[in-house]
C-alpha cells in the first residue's frame, strides 16, 4: 500500500495540475505588477502633491529639493524637472534654470519648448554662445520651423564674418520657410560683411570662450575695419599707429591660420585698395581647399582662373602712374 501511494506522488503532473499552476503563477505575476503600479502611481501622487503644496507656500528651495528627488525616482518624466525650472526661474538661477531644462527628456510632449528656452539663456544671459549654438541646432533638427532660433544662427555666423556658414544658416531656414526679414539683408550684405557692434559681441563671446579662434579673428577683423574707416575719415599719427598695429595683428593671426577665410578676405581687400597686387598674389596663394565653400574665392570655379589668367594685366595696371584717369 505504501509503495503504491509512493509511485503516485512520483507521477507526472497530469495536465490538469500543470494549468492550474500556470494560472496561479500567472496571477502571481498579474498581483505583483499591480501593486507595483499601484506603489508607482502612488510615490507619483505624492511628490506631484508635494511639489504643488511647495508651489503654493513660494518655497521655491523646497520645490526645487522635491523636484530634484522626483526627477531622480522617474528621469523618463519630464514633470518634475518643469517644476525644477519653474523654482530656478523663481530664485532667478539663470544657470540652475538652462541645467534643468536640459534635463527634460526627448520623450516630454514640451522638449522642443525646452530646447528653446534654453538657447535662448545661452544666447543672451548666459553668454554662452558655443552652447547656444549647440542646442539651436538641435531645435533645426527636431523641427525647422522655429523662425527666432535660426534668426540666432544666422547673426551668430554673421556677427564673427563667416560668410559661407552664414549663408548655409540662411539656406536651411528659407528651405523651411522659417527665414527672418533680416536674413535677406546680410544676403545683400554678404559680400561686405561689417557691423558697428561686431568688435563688442565678439568681446563679450571672447570673454566666454577665451580660446576659441572664431571670436578672436572676428574681434581682430571688426577693429581692424573700424581702424581703418578712422584713418580714413581722420587721418592723425595715433589713427594711423593703431591701423598698423591692428594690421600687424592680423598678420599674426594669419600665422597662426594661414589658411582662414576670414582673415584672407579682409586683409586680400585692404592689400587691393593699398594697390599691392605682390601681397594679394601671396594672400591668394594661401587659399586652400578649406575655403572652397566660400564664393568669395571661388576656389574650384572660373574666378581663381580668369583672375591668374590676367595677373599680369592686372599687375601692370595697378603699377600704371594714376593720371591716366585724370
Amino acid at each position: 500500500m505504501v509503495a503504491e501511494i509512493r509511485a503516485e506522488s512520483d507521477a507526472p503532473l497530469t495536465k490538469r495540475s500543470r494549468s492550474r499552476l500556470w494560472i496561479a503563477a500567472s496571477v502571481a505575476v498579474v498581483l505583483v505588477w499591480t501593486g507595483w503600479m499601484a506603489a508607482q502611481a502612488y510615490k507619483t501622487h505624492t511628490f506631484r502633491k508635494n511639489c504643488e503644496i511647495a508651489r503654493d507656500q513660494e518655497d521655491w528651495r523646497l520645490l526645487r529639493e522635491t523636484a530634484e528627488q522626483w526627477a531622480s525616482w522617474t528621469p523618463a518624466d519630464g514633470t518634475a524637472w518643469w517644476y525644477a525650472a519653474e523654482a530656478a526661474q523663481e530664485i532667478d538661477d539663470i544657470e540652475d534654470l538652462a541645467f534643468c531644462l536640459g534635463k527634460v527628456p526627448a520623450s516630454d510632449s514640451k522638449y522642443l519648448m525646452a530646447l528653446v528656452e534654453k538657447a535662448n539663456l545661452e544666447w543672451t544671459t548666459l553668454n554662452r554662445p558655443l552652447d547656444g549654438l549647440e542646442t539651436s541646432r538641435k531645435v533645426i533638427d527636431l523641427d525647422p520651423r522655429v523662425l527666432e532660433i535660426h534668426s540666432r544662427v544666422i547673426s551668430f555666423f554673421a556677427m564673427n564674418l563667416q560668410r559661407s556658414q552664414m549663408l548655409g544658416a540662411i539656406r536651411t531656414a528659407i528651405n523651411a520657410g522659417a527665414e527672418p526679414r533680416e536674413s535677406y539683408a546680410y544676403l545683400i550684405l554678404a559680400d561686405t560683411l561689417s557691423f558697428t557692434n561686431g568688435d563688442d559681441l565678439n568681446s563679450r563671446w571672447l570673454a566666454s570662450s577665451p580660446d576659441e579662434v572664431r571670436f578672436k579673428i572676428g574681434l581682430a577683423v571688426h577693429t581692424a575695419m573700424k581702424l581703418a574707416m578712422s584713418v580714413d575719415s581722420a587721418r592723425t599719427g595715433d589713427t594711423v599707429e593703431l591701423d598698423e598695429e591692428a594690421n600687424r595683428q592680423l598678420s599674426w593671426f594669419l600665422d597662426e591660420a594661414p589658411h582662414d577665410a576670414v582673415l584672407l578676405t579682409y586683409m586680400m581687400y585692404r592689400n587691393y585698395q593699398a594697390a599691392d597686387v605682390d601681397r594679394v598674389g601671396e594672400l591668394l596663394n594661401k587659399v586652400d581647399d578649406t575655403a572652397a565653400s566660400d564664393h568669395m574665392f571661388g576656389y574650384s570655379g572660373p574666378g581663381t582662373i580668369r583672375f591668374m589668367m590676367n595677373w599680369t594685366k592686372l599687375k601692370n595696371l595697378f603699377r600704371k602712374p594714376l593720371s591716366f584717369i585724370l
